[in-house]
């Protein structure tokens, strides 16, 4: 069973990867965006990172820190910000007032999250997006569950889905390594999200 320890070290994961790989998500936002991709999802992992430090993780719920997690994207004043304030938003909402969550609770966490970019992004033309990358993770990752494979043998599973780039512009080059990501092909939120999917893979396979 997964607990809210488990989630909050996950989240902690997640706002390192964001902080070391800040400017290159800046650098691809800059090509079609703002250019401030890495600054805001930093922003916000890092901040909740300092929120959940002050909780004690045996009284709060899992569906308690990702509506934390959706306040606190709600802070920040972008589209990718509102479409994971909505995600986390709906994941807190399909688990209630679970203690502890099943690998197949969080599928419908992840699925919750997912469907936030399907309901209201689109897929990415030439590179991978935030869309394309929470589908092929959350759909492989269920998949694995139902063969009977276990949490992080199915997130590993679901960062290789996400990775790979066969059917987009820059077809045949691996995107992702244990050392240093590689974003050929991806967008920032694209990319972003594989860092997101890589952190999940990470802090359950320790």
């Amino acid at each position: 069973m997964i607990r809210s320890l488990d989630l909050i070290e996950m989240f902690s994961e997640i706002a390192v990867a964001m902080t070391e790989n800040r400017e290159r998500l800046c650098q691809l936002d800059s090509e079609g965006g703002d250019g401030d991709h890495g600054m805001t999802m930093t922003y916000v992992f890092t901040a909740l990172e300092d929120a959940f430090s002050a909780l004690e993780p045996a009284a709060t719920t899992p569906a308690e820190l990702f509506d934390m997690t959706a306040e606190t994207f709600l802070k920040v004043d972008s589209r990718a910000a509102a479409l994971y304030a909505s995600g986390f938003r709906r994941a807190g909402s399909v688990l209630m007032r679970r203690k502890t969550i099943s690998p197949e609770e969080f599928g419908k966490a992840l699925s919750a999250i997912g469907s936030s970019f399907r309901d209201k992004g689109k897929p990415g033309v030439e590179r991978r997006n935030v869309a394309d990358v929470w589908e092929l993770a959350i759909g492989a990752y269920l998949d694995s569950l139902k063969q009977g494979l276990t949490l992080p043998e199915a997130l590993d599973t679901a960062l290789a889905a996400a990775n790979n780039n066969r059917t987009m512009a820059e077809a045949g080059r691996k995107a992702g390594s244990d050392n240093k990501p590689d974003f050929t092909g991806y967008d920032a939120g694209g990319a972003s999200a594989l860092l997101i999917i890589r952190a999940m893979r990470d802090t359950f396979s320790e």
